[in-house]
């Protein structure tokens, strides 16, 4: 099982990224960081993401990245779901040339880690309190859950 873990959640225009650390039966939090795309040119704009990315996975020697794979939209595609599909080919792209990546659609979640859905440990302050060191503002939770899947892999 790895120790050191990095969570990471694409949108069109930014990448949420938390770090873990194994503490005996829980993880610390680490590392948490939103990192908004550059305006402008956007090939520029993923060019300086990938060199972020990578500058920071050297930094804090990550054992493995779990980032949220896309998945189809019930409400058809649009231009942020393409957008965010591009940049998280960057993402994956700067992280894989860097340690080990795991792409995992959301619905995967309650297959790999625990019995309910994702929606539920986001939402159960509780379940933060007891699988979680240190203060993780709620907006980032769900790259915290991609990473704690990561963590508790068989």
């Amino acid at each position: 099982m790895p120790d050191r873990i990095l969570g990471i959640v694409v949108s069109g225009s930014q990448v949420i990224a938390v770090g873990l650390q194994r503490a005996g039966s829980k993880f610390e939090l680490i590392h948490n960081q939103k990192m908004k795309i550059q305006d402008g040119d956007r090939g520029i704009a993923y060019s300086i993401m990938h060199s972020r990315l990578r500058a920071m996975l050297q930094e804090n020697s990550y054992d493995v990245v779990a980032v949220k794979g896309s998945s189809v939209s019930l409400a058809g595609t649009k231009q942020a779901h393409l957008d965010a599909a591009e940049l998280r080919g960057a993402v994956l792209a700067a992280c894989a040339a860097e340690c080990t990546v795991v792409c995992e659609k959301r619905a995967a979640l309650s297959r790999n880690f625990g019995n309910r859905k994702a929606d539920e440990y986001l939402t159960d302050d509780q379940f933060w309190k007891n699988e979680l060191i240190g203060d993780l503002p709620k907006g980032e939770r769900e790259a915290a859950l991609f990473a704690l899947s990561a963590g508790n892999a068989k």
